[in-house]
């Protein structure tokens, strides 16, 4: 089973723009992390998924009509992690869930 621990060493091997294939490795391994590994590592999250944002602003034209439907997935699971956050960390969870769904006209 993967842990959060294990998708923050797949990022350690990466560059900060992962390329949109990475992008999608990483999105799959997260999206199968047990919800309380989720909560009780939440400041590694947080960082997971900033690495993720922070590549995305650099992968934004590689998404396309198939790729998108993946990262609207992952905000909505987002989405669904975030409601049981507060304060903080919740706003930007949300914020991260929303930059997932941004993307060019096809």
């Amino acid at each position: 089973m993967t842990g959060i621990h294990d998708v923050q060493e797949a990022i350690r091997g990466l560059p900060t723009v992962m390329g949109i294939e990475n992008e999608l490795r990483l999105v799959g391994m997260i999206m199968n992390l047990q919800e309380e590994d989720v909560y009780s590592n939440i400041g590694e999250f947080r960082d997971v998924i900033d690495a993720l944002v922070t590549s995305r602003h650099d992968t934004y034209y590689e998404l396309n009509s198939e790729n998108i439907k993946y990262f609207h997935k992952f905000s909505d699971w987002l989405i669904h992690i975030s409601n049981k956050l507060e304060g903080g960390i919740k706003e930007e969870i949300v914020d991260a869930a929303r930059i997932m769904k941004i993307h060019p006209e096809f």
